[in-house]
């Protein structure tokens, strides 16, 4: 389950908030296990899947901000600047098991991540990318849970992580070559002063 919401511009150190997304999994498995993780960007090459966590960290925050954190940050870079996905084609996200993966996966098209929040689009068309993050929202782990098989060999695990892209805005090539321009103006009248003197 997915839920998009649109927020006001934030602003921070890492850039503005270009995307925010709540993902929800509950679900059953003949497996024991006490520990999740989140799984988001191209199947098999997940951003955040060295990231593993219990109950006990609900409202923590993790960020990825370069290559030498996560070795799939430019791999997931790239295919949110490149608009390589279509609406036949989805990024992949999943609130699953550690270090297993037990559990759904489900797709999401750049335009779900993106829509409505400050003017961003698929491609990320005027912005460069700063950090992605994600929050441990609610988490429950339950084993043997509802055992249903009656061995003890269950758990029952449901949660919630919000996903967040910050960004900054990039210049477009008219504006920086008026700024350019601008400047020229402004040393010309200094360079001619201090040749004068």
């Amino acid at each position: 389950m997915i839920g998009l919401m649109a927020l006001p511009l934030v602003s921070r150190a890492q850039g503005i908030l270009v995307s925010s997304n709540t993902f929800s999994t509950s679900f059953g498995s003949a497996h024991i296990f006490s520990q999740a993780k989140f799984d988001f960007g191209i199947y098999g090459s997940f951003l955040f899947d060295n990231i593993s966590f219990g109950t006990q960290a609900v409202g923590d925050v993790f960020t990825v901000s370069s290559q030498s954190e996560d070795p799939n940050y430019n791999l997931t870079l790239n295919a949110l600047y490149n608009n390589t996905f279509t609406k036949d084609a989805a990024l992949t996200y999943a609130i699953v098991s550690a270090p297993d993966g037990i559990g759904g996966y489900n797709g999401i098209s750049e335009t779900q991540l993106f829509t409505g929040l400050n003017g961003a689009e698929p491609g990320l068309v005027g912005y460069q990318i700063q950090s992605i993050s994600f929050q441990i929202d609610s988490l429950s782990i339950q084993s043997p849970g509802s055992n249903p098989n009656n061995n003890g060999i269950w758990t029952d695990m449901s949660g919630q992580v919000s996903l967040m892209i910050y960004a900054t805005p990039t210049p477009e090539p008219t504006t920086l070559s008026l700024l350019g321009f601008a400047a020229s103006f402004v040393a010309v009248p200094f360079w001619k002063r201090q040749q004068t003197h």
